[in-house]
């Protein structure tokens, strides 16, 4: 493997073992699961403008963009594996009065 492709190999997979020969029980499979597919498209899109219209009642009233960003900060701490390292490491970027480029 060359730098620039790094492609693992891998075994064929076997897909659809369980695929019908005849085309009629295909095409009702495949009616089945385009039917599901899109249900669940549309009740994302649902959620999408709930969670639209939920930050839209409340930016009036919190900082959303501020929350976002400490709800981000707390999962990341929660997912660290070495809590107690990160806070050494912060404390010491804030008191270097370390500043922040983009």
């Amino acid at each position: 493997m060359t730098k620039f492709n790094r492609k693992k190999k891998f075994a064929p997979k076997q897909v659809a073992e369980l695929q019908p020969d005849e085309i009629g029980e295909v095409k009702k499979l495949i009616s089945e699961y385009v039917r599901r597919r899109s249900v669940i498209e549309q009740e994302l899109e649902t959620l999408k403008d709930d969670k639209k219209a939920l930050r839209e009642e409340f930016e009036e009233k919190l900082d959303i963009k501020t929350l976002d960003l400490v709800e981000k900060q707390l999962k990341i701490q929660a997912s660290l594996d070495h809590a107690d390292t990160f806070e050494l490491y912060l404390e010491s970027l804030k008191n270097d009065d370390y500043t922040v480029t983009e």
